[in-house]
């Protein structure tokens, strides 16, 4: 590739990268840009994979080049713009991870025939082999598996490097079809003299080995054209493309090089397989007209090298001499396994080091192997064609291997690997365990870059990873770059030494970071294990790191159907993390997927039930439910879930914007495990919250407790959640009385009708009949009893608030022409006429009418009013909102400090929002003949729905307290208004009656100011000819 065609494809990337194309063409179609489809792709091949395990990570791999060849080629040489998608990265990522599918394809496959041919083979002997090289090689793969692995390995890095090689052949190979060699050369040696020829140490002479032979050299551009060719050459070796080397050494001229490629082969003769007699009766078998007159004509092949023994002799010795050129020398080391010339001279990349080292490890274990059984070896002196040695053939005369030849062949794999960490300095699993620094180059060199012209260090200008984006969420930082890479060589040496357990436990631990690096500073805190993320904090989402933890979790899902071994809290940490990508972006469907192969139902409805209250439209919401059911979650635990985390929610909103402190999103998680004493502005909130009748004495306070904020619209929305089973009516009743109990606290009215216009028609009545076919349980009796006196009050309030705008509002006012009976007949200017008289006395009968009218209405309203006040004060036994059970506990209350018992209820409140934890679930459906959620315990149904029993009871108290004194004065404040002051007297005996007990719920002043109101009254019947009970004195 020359370098004008270099400047014309990169000026024509920059003049597209300045239009606005680039931009257009991402809002038209994002997945084009940043690979998105493989998300909903892999999630559907993975649900349709349960019956062919094998071939899901075929399917994997396959989608991701498919995805990584449709990302555009011209965007992925353009640099980063901000508010994009980095194509080029996630090409990169998206290929890396479609190349580890392969191997975790390869790998498996070859593990699950294994397993079927498990003793098959080892009734095979070796001895039925007559000594064919080929053919002990091919059973030796076959009863080894380290070996047969190994080679995967191989193969699979060989693939890679063969790819990058296609990709580039076209550009590339041109330049070595030369129909001369080095002409350079041959032109000057047409024309300089020997003399001049000698000064400037030029061979005199061309053959392939007169640089060797005689020490001088070509001319240095030949010298350049040779290196690089021979440089190709290895990399076709390294790519395991030998017919593609041989190629180009045929164009080349180099036949002899073409040749020399081929002496690895292992020799085979056929008539070693089977003697003649065997193939004779074989014959005769499968032919029934074989008769012996027929001529039998034997053919046997030949193939492979005869003499390979003292061709890898050569091989290993000519990649220890130093004269030779280096890529030449890894030629010869590649074919002869000479491990110590090959690793020096390749990079200290991952890739190819592996390679080099599990050749070394192929070569020596397959050739000692050989030498045992055949009772020969690489040695010179058995260069014998039946493969015995022969004692009349001279010594090698110094070509036989060293020892360290056959070191490698009693290697592990796992050995291999340590020595390659070693090489490199650095380990994959170890830069993730301690995340310590490490350069990108040191990550990405190969021995392909260094071919390539535009190599990777124009790609990563910035090689520290301690820079600026080390501890940000900056996705051009190389140490994420570090970091992913690192994550998939671990995996990659893991599926290869099975160590499964250790390297999910690092990854478990580094999730946290991942997360933070993918989505953004903060958004979940730095422990494990996950928790779901703070929406609040999220920032620019980076696919790279996305695209990394849907590979983790579809590797995690793989690993544990093939490997039930697999732990529990690593492999659910890898999907919370991913999960907190798809909560993020609201995959609806994907996250409902995910969440239910989470491995304990507990961390399943934790997380499912955050995302969900997150969803606000009621479609959204039942197919949220829908894909729960299809999932098999428990519908009853879930929507208790999510009530239970909507209500803290809320309520940590409501304390964050009543104090001046604000609280960390994970407070209420975080705070799990250990209790936190409240603070001063969280106490002082709940007792407003539960004083607010004590507090509300001015105007503008009223006006504030009384309006419909936007977080009781949430507690009120929160409650639908509950109304998609019928089965929960009772639940639902339950959270609909505690919001009601805080509302009415608040004088939050309006809240409170909301509450009841929420629930569906009839939910009270098909409670009562969930609780007749129960046997009547006593937390959905007195659940329903709660509900009915909450109920009855709010009718109370709307009667009163009905009476009281009826005589204070509607009162018919008078015409102004009636206000001065002395102004009927005239005006000041003069009598009136009669047409005027007679229009006045109209307006007076239709005023005397309408008064009429207001009266009877208010007659009929004092009535209904007093009537439903009353029945607050006259609710049946054990009273107004307390449950049937707790009228004992309920007097022992009474009986303490009025102090004291907010301080308790207090406490006990925050303890509820505060310090509630995702406990496992206890409850069930009543479909399927599972009635554990309607007659489970009431403290257990009240903690799921967040609702703490004995903090419920405080509050209950509290309130018929506050409303049951509210009550009597307002019943007092509307006979006083009405003139029943008689009533007022019989008022006094209720509440004096010891059956009720009314008089213990009042403090000393409210006492006094009752007995003011009431002695009023007294006096007014005094006043007009009545005794002190109300009857008339004759």
């Amino acid at each position: 590739m020359t370098g004008v065609g270099l400047i014309s494809s990169w000026s024509e990337v920059d003049n597209f990268q300045k239009s606005n194309n680039v931009t257009q063409l991402f809002d038209e179609d994002p997945e084009m840009f940043d690979g998105s489809s493989l998300f909903p792709h892999f999630c559907s091949l993975w649900k349709n994979s349960q019956t062919a395990l094998s071939e899901i990570p075929i399917q994997y791999g396959n989608a991701c080049h498919k995805i990584a060849r449709r990302l555009p080629s011209m965007f992925t040489k353009m640099s980063h713009r901000k508010g994009l998608p980095n194509v080029r990265n996630i090409t990169e990522m998206i290929n890396l991870e479609g190349n580890t599918w392969n191997l975790i394809s390869s790998i498996y496959l070859d593990r699950f025939e294994s397993e079927s041919r498990t003793g098959t083979v080892e009734g095979n002997d070796l001895s039925n082999f007559n000594h064919s090289e080929r053919e002990i090689i091919r059973l030796l793969y076959e009863r080894d598996n380290e070996l047969r692995e190994a080679q995967i390995l191989i193969d699979w890095l060989e693939q890679i490097v063969r790819q990058q090689i296609e990709e580039v052949a076209e550009k590339y190979e041109c330049l070595f079809n030369q129909t001369t060699a080095w002409e350079n050369t041959a032109h000057l040696l047409s024309y300089l003299s020997q003399a001049e020829l000698t000064k400037h140490r030029l061979v005199k002479e061309l053959h392939p080995d007169a640089v060797t032979l005689t020490g001088n050299e070509l001319d240095q551009k030949d010298q350049i054209d040779n290196d690089r060719f021979i440089n190709y050459l290895f990399l076709c070796l390294r790519g395991g493309d030998l017919h593609r080397a041989q190629l180009l050494c045929t164009q080349r001229g180099e036949f002899w090089r073409a040749i020399s490629l081929e002496g690895w082969r292992p020799f085979h003769y056929s008539g070693f397989v089977e003697s003649e007699s065997t193939q004779f009766q074989t014959l005769k078998d499968t032919d029934e007209n074989f008769t012996h007159s027929k001529p039998l004509q034997m053919k046997f092949s030949i193939e492979g090298n005869p003499t390979r023994i003292l061709y890898k002799s050569v091989c290993w010795w000519n990649s220890e001499n130093i004269k030779l050129r280096s890529f030449e020398r890894a030629i010869h080391a590649t074919l002869s396994g000479n491990l110590n010339v090959l690793s020096q001279i390749l990079p200290t990349s991952w890739t190819d080091q592996t390679w080099a080292h599990c050749r070394a490890l192929v070569e020596a274990r397959v050739d000692s192997s050989l030498r045992s059984l055949l009772n020969t070896g690489p040695r010179a002196d058995t260069l014998a064609v039946t493969g015995k040695t022969s004692k009349y053939w001279p010594l090698d005369g110094g070509l036989s291997l060293p020892e360290s030849a056959w070191t490698p062949g009693d290697w592990t794999l796992s050995d291999v690997f340590t020595r390659v960490d070693a090489r490199l300095g650095w380990s994959a699993t170890g830069c993730l365990e301690k995340c310590n620094n490490l350069r990108m180059r040191s990550v990405l060199c190969s021995a392909m870059d260094d071919f390539l012209m535009d190599d990777t260090s124009y790609l990563y200008t910035n090689d520290d990873i301690g820079g600026s984006g080390a501890g940000g969420n900056d996705m051009e930082s190389p140490s994420v770059y570090a970091i992913i890479y690192c994550i998939f060589y671990a995996v990659q040496q893991t599926i290869m030494l099975k160590n499964y357990d250790s390297f999910l436990l690092t990854l478990a631990n580094l999730m946290p970071k991942l997360v933070c690096y993918g989505l953004g500073d903060g958004i979940v805190p730095d422990v494990t294990p996950l928790q779901p993320p703070n929406l609040n904090r999220v920032g620019n989402i980076d696919q790279v790191v996305c695209h990394t933890l849907r590979f983790l979790t579809h590797f995690v899902l793989f690993l544990k159907s093939a490997d039930s071994d697999i732990p529990d809290e690593p492999y659910s940490e890898i999907i919370k993390a991913y999960l907190c990508f798809l909560i993020v972006n609201k995959e609806t469907d994907l996250v409902a997927y995910y969440v239910s192969v989470l491995p304990t139902e507990s961390v399943q409805i934790q997380w499912y039930s955050w995302f969900l209250t997150e969803i606000n439209h009621p479609t959204e919401r039942e197919h949220c439910l829908s894909l729960a059911v299809d999932y098999g979650f428990n519908l009853s635990k879930l929507t208790r879930s999510i009530v239970r985390l909507s209500k803290q929610r809320i309520d940590l909103s409501s304390i964050n914007q009543y104090s001046s402190n604000t609280m960390d999103h994970n407070s209420i998680l975080s705070k799990q495990n250990n209790y936190i004493k409240p603070s001063f502005n969280e106490m002082e909130y709940f007792t407003k919250l539960l004083h607010t009748t004590t507090t509300n004495n001015n105007s503008n306070n009223k006006h504030e407790i009384g309006k419909l904020t936007d977080i009781d619209k949430q507690r009120i929305i929160a409650m639908d959640w509950l109304f998609y089973n019928p089965d929960q009516r009772g639940e639902a009743l339950c959270l609909a009385n505690s919001l009601l109990r805080v509302f009415i606290a608040m004088h939050s009215f309006k809240a409170a009708q909301q509450v009841l216009s929420k629930l569906p028609v009839g939910t009270l009545e098909h409670a009562k009949i969930i609780c007749e076919k129960l046997g009547s349980p006593d937390w959905l009796v007195n659940t329903i009893r709660e509900h009915e006196c909450l109920t009855l009050y709010l009718e109370s309030r709307d009667a009163f608030a009905d009476w009281y705008q009826q005589v204070h509002t509607n009162r018919p006012v008078q015409p102004s022409s009636l206000t001065n009976n002395n102004n009927f007949m005239h005006t000041t200017y003069g009598p009136r006429g009669l047409a005027q008289r007679l229009a006045i006395e109209e307006s007076k009968k239709e005023y005397l009418a309408r008064l009429e009218r207001w009266r009877h209405d208010t007659r009929l309203d004092t009535e209904t009013a007093a009537e439903k006040l009353l029945a607050l004060l006259t609710y049946p036994h054990p009273g107004w909102l307390v449950d049937i059970e707790q009228r004992q506990q309920q007097q022992q209350q009474l009986n303490m400090d009025p102090n004291d018992r907010l301080t308790l209820t207090t406490e006990i409140h925050h303890d509820k929002l505060i310090d509630r934890k995702f406990e496992d679930d206890k409850g069930g459906e009543i479909h399927e003949n599972n009635c554990e959620t309607l007659t489970m315990n009431k403290n257990d149904l009240f903690d799921e729905l967040d609702e703490n029993p004995a903090s419920r009871q405080l509050q209950m108290n509290v309130l018929r307290e506050t409303c049951i004194t509210e009550t009597v004065f307002l019943i007092v404040r509307l006979y006083q208004t009405a003139g029943l002051h008689q009533k007022c007297i019989e008022l006094s005996n209720l509440i004096v009656d010891n059956e009720y007990g009314l008089f213990k719920l009042f403090s000393g002043p409210q006492l006094q100011n009752l007995l003011h109101h009431i002695s009023e009254s007294i006096q007014y019947l005094i006043d007009n000819e009545q005794d002190p009970l109300g009857y008339i004195i004759h």
